[in-house]
């Protein structure tokens, strides 16, 4: 009897850890016209959320941010690092290793409250998008 009790309490447990990772607000995927998901640091204020995404080596032109009251959908392309070359006798180049992703990407960030869309703030320093969400006030 005391087995059946001890799978029971397990069971239970992992129940609860379920639905805990059901209930996180960022996703974490790969779109369908994505080649790439940028990482996200996500900060909660009393007035605001912070984003931060990890956009390196993204140019600012190619970035598309959307904010509707509860998420923010952030999207755009970077382009596949290559090395300068000045020697314009040089033709040939061996890829020893390609680690970096490139291409299309797309983030979506659901928020666990409503933002002020008008409020919203963004800039980018040091290859990052930070992105400033005040909370609707009601």
């Amino acid at each position: 009897m005391a087995r059946k009790i001890r799978y029971t309490r397990v069971f239970a447990q992992t129940e609860e850890v379920v639905q805990g990772i059901e209930k996180l607000q960022f996703s974490h995927y790969l779109a369908p016209d994505s080649a790439w998901t940028p990482a996200v640091n996500a900060y909660r204020y009393d007035d605001r959320f912070e984003i931060c995404v990890d956009l390196a080596g993204v140019q600012r032109e190619s970035i598309d941010l959307k904010v509707l009251p509860q998420k923010i959908t952030v999207q755009g392309f970077r382009a596949m690092p290559r090395p300068e070359i000045d020697d314009p006798e040089v033709t040939c180049c061996q890829t020893l290793a390609m680690e970096i992703e490139n291409g299309p990407f797309k983030r979506e960030i659901h928020l666990p409250q409503p933002v002020d869309p008008e409020g919203v703030t963004a800039k980018k320093i040091e290859g990052y998008l930070w992105v400033s969400l005040p909370i609707k006030t009601t």
